[in-house]
């Protein structure tokens, strides 16, 4: 049987570039990217940017954590990581159930940083969520 050569995925994620393959982004079939890139299927996955590199628009800087937990399967962050709410709220963009499972034992729902803006529809109701006014 002959083994083709594994695809490389370009991304632009917020504005950061990543280099990856397709199986890194599929290894969770059931996470958002993985159904953006599963084989052949790139409908969630159009819009491209100038260069021709898939756009998400996410927190770029961020993504390199996700990525690196697709990649080895575990979660390793620099000592005093001070962003594990934007993390969490990253990954749960995402759906990657493994990391949000482990996310949520350091991040308790009720300290979950978000605005509840109308113009993005409700707030999921399965969440808390802890808005901040502006000063």
């Amino acid at each position: 049987m002959h083994q083709w050569p594994e695809e490389i995925i370009n991304l632009n994620v917020g504005g950061v570039r990543y280099t990856t393959t397709r199986s890194t982004l599929t290894r969770y079939p059931d996470s958002k990217l993985g159904a953006m890139f599963d084989d052949g299927n790139f409908t969630y996955a159009t819009m491209k940017d100038p260069q021709g590199n898939f756009f998400l628009d996410q927190d770029g800087r961020l993504f390199r954590y996700i990525l690196n937990f697709l990649r080895s399967g575990n979660l390793c962050l620099p000592e005093g990581f001070k962003e594990l709410h934007l993390l969490q709220s990253e990954a749960r963009a995402y759906e990657i159930k493994p990391l949000n499972e482990i996310l949520d034992k350091f991040c308790p729902n009720d300290h979950m940083c978000e605005f509840a803006d109308p113009k993005f529809g409700q707030p999921d109701a399965s969440y808390d969520y802890y808005n901040y006014d502006s000063p």
